[in-house]
């Protein structure tokens, strides 16, 4: 759903970068957005208390965030024939693809949306639709 969102989004104000190169699907949000479904996916899958854990959503953020970035480069350099980004001058980098530093930002960013955000949003939305049932129960009554 975010993906859907943010896509439309970026099409609607058509973005532009100095590189002119972010216009298709793999628009860096695009990579945001799947990130975050797949983090979702994720702890839907683990156990609930490892996902209690602020150190576990940190290192699976990172692990995340880095495999898709990576993927991303490269699958992006077989198809264009380009590299987008490019790390490779920087310390602790991956063939220029990922480095600890990115690593790090994703990591932190991820942390926050996925143990602070993401649980009060569905607990949020969780709320709404009991509330949106009870009504229509009372409608039919």
């Amino acid at each position: 759903m975010e993906m859907l969102a943010v896509g439309t989004m970026d099409w609607i104000k058509q973005r532009q970068t100095p590189y002119g190169i972010f216009e298709t699907w793999y628009d860096p949000y695009f990579v945001y957005g799947s990130a975050a479904v797949g983090m979702i996916l994720l702890y839907n899958l683990l156990p609930k208390r490892w996902t209690r854990r602020l150190s576990v959503h940190f290192v699976l953020n990172a692990v995340l965030c880095s495999v898709m970035e990576y993927i991303t480069g490269v699958w992006i350099i077989h198809t264009t024939g380009m590299r987008y980004w490019d790390y490779s001058l920087k310390p602790l980098n991956l063939h220029g693809h990922i480095w600890l530093g990115n690593t790090l930002a994703f990591a932190l960013v991820g942390t926050a949306f996925s143990y602070f955000l993401y649980p009060w949003v569905e607990r949020g939305m969780g709320k709404f639709w009991t509330r949106l049932a009870k009504k229509r129960q009372t409608k039919k009554n």
